[in-house]
């Protein structure tokens, strides 16, 4: 799972998901407050909110491939882990 930032101007730009893919880095983990104050949008900010408040963990890991979500279930370290 990569995670980038964009910036208002980035979103407004033709050149967006380019930027963002140059800038994406995988992350093992990160916790709710951290995508709070740096502004990454890994989640909606409201659902950030409540998983945090709960201590609920999540993990974000990619689609592209379908035995993603087999793995994820199995336990197989993949994507990242976000946590209060």
């Amino acid at each position: 799972m990569k995670v980038g930032i964009l910036t208002h101007y980035d979103v407004n730009n033709q050149g967006a998901q380019l930027q963002m893919t140059a800038m994406a880095k995988k992350l093992e983990s990160i916790t709710y407050g951290e995508i709070l104050t740096k502004g990454l949008r890994v989640i909606d900010s409201t659902a950030a909110a409540l998983s945090n408040d709960n201590r609920m963990p999540t993990l974000v890991f990619g689609l592209d491939d379908p035995d993603n979500i087999y793995r994820a279930v199995m336990g197989e370290k993949l994507g990242t882990v976000i946590t209060a």
